[in-house]
């Protein structure tokens, strides 16, 4: 039994790896498609504030030419960027290099101010680090919490800010992430539930294979005993299996079969020397007789 056990054991040890295997690959395949809807949410914005920017590109255009005064485009273009909207509720805000908001248009309160050491309530420094980034590279893509203009509770979401070196300003947007969020949830329930589906029918597969496995080797191992107890008589079972273990029932048949023959060889030999040595003893009875005649005879 502790074969079979064993047996049994590494079906089931491979269902759990292949298990684990699908839970990793399930929560590798969520990371690639959680990191790919990021990337692609941050080029969106990268692709709507380029168009922010050939708006202000447009109007500095107008300055080189002398049609607007520097402080006249500047007014035009926050004018222009405070009008823009893209998807349901995507808007553009500028700041300066000194963490001014030269426009904002859903905090009106803060144009004119400094907002450089505003952070999000997960200590995120939010202007500060846009404008590092726009310094640096400039452009890039930040994520840090902050309220919706109708809610005073703060949700995740993805900046981006782009640098406008002629005026100093620095463009940026965002978007709020919470319906990538609810899609990447969705598509870990679905992967959850089949990831269970799959492991309850690997399971099924698993205890079927095992007890096609194990019954008839335990089947065999029985025989194999009672053969060991002197029972050459019983058939083998699963002799017509096409699998090993139906080889190593029929090579087990054989073998019964030769200790079958064996033992009735035996048998007959035994009843022919019984009746040899009856036969002997029926002669000496006899002998034993005619000479007890021949005496009585002569006396």
């Amino acid at each position: 039994m502790t074969r079979l056990t064993g047996i049994s054991a590494r079906i089931y040890g491979i269902v759990a790896v292949a298990a684990l295997s699908l839970i990793i690959l399930s929560d590798i395949l969520l990371g690639f498609a959680a990191d790919n809807a990021f990337e692609m949410r941050s080029q969106h914005l990268s692709d709507v504030t380029d168009t922010a920017i050939s708006v202000l590109r447009e109007l500095e255009e107008e300055v080189a030419a002398g049609t607007l005064t520097p402080e006249a485009a500047r007014a035009e273009g926050a004018r222009r960027l405070a009008g823009l909207r893209f998807d349901e509720s995507g808007y553009f805000y500028v700041l300066d290099h000194s963490g001014n908001i030269v426009m904002h248009p859903t905090k009106a309160d803060w144009v004119g101010t400094s907002q450089i050491d505003f952070t999000d309530p997960h200590g995120t420094r939010i202007f500060a680090e846009m404008i590092a980034l726009a310094e640096a590279e400039q452009s890039g893509a930040l994520r840090y919490f902050f309220n919706k203009p109708d809610s005073d509770i703060p949700e995740e979401k993805v900046g981006f800010v782009r640098e406008f070196a002629p005026w100093g300003w620095i463009v940026g947007t965002g978007s709020y992430l919470s319906d990538i969020q609810a899609a990447l949830a969705h598509l870990r329930m679905v992967s959850n539930i089949a990831m269970v589906v799959a492991v309850f029918a690997l399971i099924g597969v698993a205890t079927v294979l095992a007890r096609s496995v194990t019954r008839p080797i335990a089947a065999v191992h029985a025989r194999m005993e009672h053969m060991t107890a002197g029972d050459t008589q019983s058939d083998v079972p699963g002799t017509d299996g096409r699998s090993e273990v139906g080889d190593m029932a029929r090579a087990l048949e054989k073998f019964r079969a030769a200790l079958a023959e064996k033992d009735a060889l035996e048998a007959q030999q035994r009843a022919q020397a019984e009746s040899l040595a009856r036969a002997e003893e029926e002669a000496r009875a006899r002998d034993e007789e005619l000479a007890r005649r021949e005496a009585e005879a002569e006396a």
